[in-house]
């Protein structure tokens, strides 16, 4: 489990840098998207507490992508190679339609947080986009 958290850590430093373009492209964006983030919080109205345990559910599902791509991680290069099974790249194959069902259940059911909500879905996206890539790409050994 260390080694898929040491390769977690990985897919997010290589999300960070935007596929080595740099921490310059991702640090400014990431800042501003922040800002507009905690000023929509301070604006909105409050909402009951477990209501905002929901949105734990966003940040949650590229984490546990990412680290299932760690785990499952493929060397194509081990001798002899073992590729994994099939039904390991079913939970990233499809982790984005569910992701999308919930960021938009989320922005429908969170009405009065809803500006929060769809931004906050939307830096998640981000991520969950670049740990599906990476995880994808780690389960079948299939580096571009």
């Amino acid at each position: 489990m260390l080694a898929a958290l040491n390769v977690f850590v990985w897919f997010l430093m290589q999300s960070v840098v935007v596929g080595g373009l740099g921490f310059f492209w991702f640090g400014i964006p990431f800042a501003f998207v922040v800002a507009v983030l905690i000023r929509l919080f301070i604006l909105a109205e409050p909402l009951e507490y477990w209501k905002y345990a929901l949105l734990a559910l966003l940040p949650l599902m590229w984490i546990g992508i990412g680290l299932w791509g760690g785990y499952f991680w493929v060397d194509r290069q081990a001798t002899p190679f073992v590729p994994n099974p099939e039904r390991v790249s079913f939970p990233v194959a499809y982790d984005l339609w569910v992701y999308l069902a919930i960021a938009i259940g989320l922005i429908a059911y969170l009405r009065h947080f809803r500006w929060f909500t769809a931004i906050f879905a939307l830096l998640n996206l981000y991520f969950m986009l670049a740990m599906s890539f990476l995880g994808g790409m780690a389960i079948t050994g299939n580096w571009l």
